[in-house]
């Protein structure tokens, strides 16, 4: 057996994530081990099996209890829901800069004056204006913050600082203080690290901002300086791991270390010593991500087994790195990162020989491409069930992006050589690495506008991702299709055509979702006859909402384009983030109140330069969806001299017999106009107007509506929203009340007769 380490490394990985189904018993893990050990001795007795496969039981069972034991060792989470607290520990990573503040790593050692029994790390935000370094001892006061997801398809952030050992971020920006204790308790060879990374940081100040950011995510894998159009640019291209320091920049700089060996003529372990101190500094200043340590892992086993003569084997140098890494952490095998750099890895080394027995003529440039699409192979699966799109045009931008990312890595290492005796030296390595940045950010933007240059796969089922690479190996190693690789590149084709199609929704249904977008309206809908449209944009806070909630909602649920986006009126609550959802995914339509027209100057100016329809609607218009399903306006009139949130839209959609009545932030005047009317504006569902607002509670109107369940967009506030007297009136009349803040996203399906309302708070995913 060739690769002993690679059967053991799969089967050490199958039984972490089985004690994550037993999570919580310690005992059934203790027994699976006792039982292991008993088969593997009963086995290697009766001498009729390989010894590898007695060893295979006893490594499962190990890694069964390891897991959970591992799991079990972990230090209680010392904070609770969102809370101001005191804490005392030591800055363990490098301060970097973000939008918002400064940001470091920090070993806990006490709480509230009471000392830990075991340290714990978390994330602190500090102050700009903070002067922290590695090895600072700090008392720190501020709120821990803890991240919640409340809609389908949301980053969850909390579960991510987890999974990499951290138990919260602690935001002392408002209100907060950052106090000093003592300096100097770091280690001498990360500080030396750190340094060599300020004095590159140095070099790197002399260029313009937008190259520092790309050369920054490129070397360091820090993409906080790229913003969001340009970050989704990468994710459409499918080169954003070039952005994340993985083993394509291991590979780059000890092929930079090896050639600069060879021609200083250095012996093999003069070079494995070089490449291991190397490897080491760069780990250190990337915060030794599980990526790093595989590839470094794994090019050091291959160096010394170069240099003690021993045969090469990849897969089990693959193997046994990631053994390393999931022996110090099991957790790590539940990264993304690690996953996709894993996966990447082997599907290199497992798909490139069938790769080339399919393609026989050689041709400049040809290891370059099959190696992209051998990547790409064992990446894809998994990028459209965690990120829901896959680029198709990677095919024809990756190859190139990578030797570029190479050619720029290297440049950059030697500029942090050079940058550590001058600074300024630096930049001459720096400056074409600005140049090939930009090159690689215009060139991706110009492929991504390409048609089918990717697509949105939308959710879909973890078996159909298992089934998935279950038919790519036996597409592969099945003997009658290894004699037949014609065929078996067909079906492979095949194979990946048939996944990569959209997953469509319901044809017969209408789903009409408001998405938990804390202080203001971001409705989505999806008609029986196929259309995707939204109800208000909400963005605060430079694009928060909309990039963090609204955009990957949308791609959950498998939207690529936007057909009609129907804005209640123009407050920034509620439109801010429509520049960006067209931007990123299109709009086809818009439609807008006429009464309000004169506050839409800007966003009518872009709707006609992007040939997009404008529909002007007044009280009395329907609009047609389809399906038997209809918009009806009934407030503003064209007329109505009304200023601000009374000029919000209100409309009625309606499906068969099943109504929702959606109100903007419409208040006093606009209520009051809409009930002297004399419109019939009943509905099953009302959409209560401005998050709950006492200026717009009015017993006559919800009268009037008479509905079934109330929503209330609202999140967390200093206006008292929603108003006590709404909560009040609903339990009186029993009439349900849903509200974002508490229940998250809440979505309604109806078939046209009844309806269905499910909210995320009780399971909806």
């Amino acid at each position: 057996m060739r690769t002993p380490f690679f059967l053991f490394a799969v089967t050490y990985m199958l039984s972490l994530i089985g004690s994550r189904f037993v999570q919580g018993h310690i005992s059934i893990c203790l027994l699976l081990t006792v039982l292991g050990a008993v088969v593997f001795f009963v086995l290697r007795s009766l001498q009729r099996f390989p010894w590898y496969v007695w060893l295979l039981g006893l490594v499962f069972a190990f890694g069964f209890c390891y897991g959970e034991a591992r799991e079990a060792m972990q230090p209680e989470n010392p904070f609770g829901g969102e809370q101001t607290v005191t804490v005392q520990g030591f800055v363990v990573s490098d301060p970097t800069l973000t939008a918002t503040g400064l940001k470091c790593v920090l070993s806990v050692t006490a709480k509230d004056g009471e000392p830990l029994t075991e340290p714990v790390k978390i994330y602190v935000l500090a102050p700009r204006e903070s002067s922290l370094v590695y090895g600072d001892e700090l008392t720190v006061t501020g709120d821990f913050l803890v991240s919640q997801v409340a809609n389908p398809g949301g980053f969850d952030y909390q579960h991510y600082l987890e999974e990499r050992g951290f138990y919260g971020l602690l935001s002392a920006l408002y209100g907060g203080s950052v106090t000093q204790i003592s300096t100097g308790n770091g280690h001498g060879l990360m500080e030396l690290a750190y340094w060599l990374k300020h004095r590159f940081e140095a070099a790197l100040a002399y260029l313009p901002s937008e190259q520092r950011g790309v050369i920054d995510g490129i070397f360091f894998g820090d993409t906080s300086d790229i913003d969001a159009s340009t970050s989704d640019v990468l994710m459409k291209s499918g080169i954003y791991h070039c952005f994340s320091v993985s083993g394509l920049h291991v590979g780059y700089i000890v092929l930079f270390l090896s050639l600069l060996c060879q021609g200083l003529k250095q012996g093999r372990l003069q070079k494995l010593l070089l490449i291991a101190v190397c490897l080491f500094f760069y780990g250190a200043m990337t915060g030794f991500s599980a990526p790093v340590l595989r590839a470094s892992i794994m090019c050091l086993m291959i160096y010394g087994a170069d240099l003690f003569g021993r045969e090469k084997n990849h897969f089990n140098g693959l193997a046994m790195a990631s053994l390393l890494i999931l022996l110090w952490s099991p957790a790590t095998l539940f990264q993304v990162s690690f996953q996709l750099s894993f996966l990447a890895m082997f599907s290199i080394l497992f798909v490139m020989p069938w790769l080339n027995r399919l393609v026989k003529k050689d041709f400049y440039g040809k290891d370059a491409i099959l190696v992209t699409v051998a990547a790409q192979i064992g990446m894809t699966p998994l990028l459209a069930y965690d990120f829901h799109i896959i680029s198709i045009v990677t095919l024809l931008v990756s190859t190139v992006s990578c030797l570029i990312v190479g050619v720029m890595v290297i440049f950059c290492f030697a500029a942090l050589i050079v940058a550590a005796f001058w600074p300024p030296l630096g930049v001459l390595f720096l400056i074409p690495c600005g140049l090939l940045g930009t090159l690689i950010v215009k060139g991706v933007t110009a492929a991504t506008a390409l048609p089918l240059a990717y697509l949105v796969k939308g959710d879909f089922s973890i078996w159909l991702l298992l089934l998935m690479y279950a038919v790519i190996v036996l597409l592969l190693v099945l003997p009658w299709l290894q004699r037949r690789r014609g065929w078996s590149a067909l079906l492979l084709t095949a194979c990946f055509v048939l996944f990569l199609l959209p997953l469509g929704q319901s044809r017969d249904e209408l789903t009409v979702t408001f998405l938990a977008v804390g202080e203001g309206d971001a409705i989505y809908i999806h008609t029986p006859a196929g259309e995707d449209l939204m109800i208000d944009a909400c963005d605060r806070g430079n694009n928060g909402e909309v990039y963090y909630i609204i955009r990957p909602y949308l791609l959950y649920q498998g939207v690529s384009h936007i057909d009609r986006m129907i804005l209640s009126h123009n407050d920034i609550d509620h439109s801010g983030g429509v520049d960006y959802l067209n931007e990123f995914f299109g709009i086809s339509s818009y439609v807008l109140a006429r009464a309000a027209a004169y506050t839409y100057d800007e966003l009518s100016a872009q709707a006609m330069a992007d040939e997009a329809v404008l529909t002007w609607v007044s009280a009395g218009d329907v609009l047609d969806l389809g399906r038997n399903t209809t918009l009806e306006i009934f407030y503003p009139d064209e007329a109505e001299e009304a200023y601000g949130n009374d000029l919000s839209m209100v409309a009625r959609l309606s499906y068969g017999d099943f109504s929702v009545l959606f109100t903007g932030d419409v208040e006093e005047g606009g209520i009051g106009s809409l009930l002297t009317s004399g419109q019939d504006i009943s509905a099953d569902i009302l959409k209560i107007p401005h998050h709950g607002s006492k200026y717009s509670y009015d017993e006559d109107f919800y009268e009037a509506v008479s509905p079934e369940n109330m929503v209330v967009s609202v999140g967390k506030n200093s206006y008292g929203h929603p108003y006590e007297g709404i909560i009040d009136y609903c339990a009186t009349e029993k009439i349900g009340c849903f509200r974002t803040d508490l229940d998250g996203s809440i979505t309604v399906v109806s078939d046209g007769s009844g309806y269905e309302i499910t909210t995320y708070a009780d399971g909806q995913k």
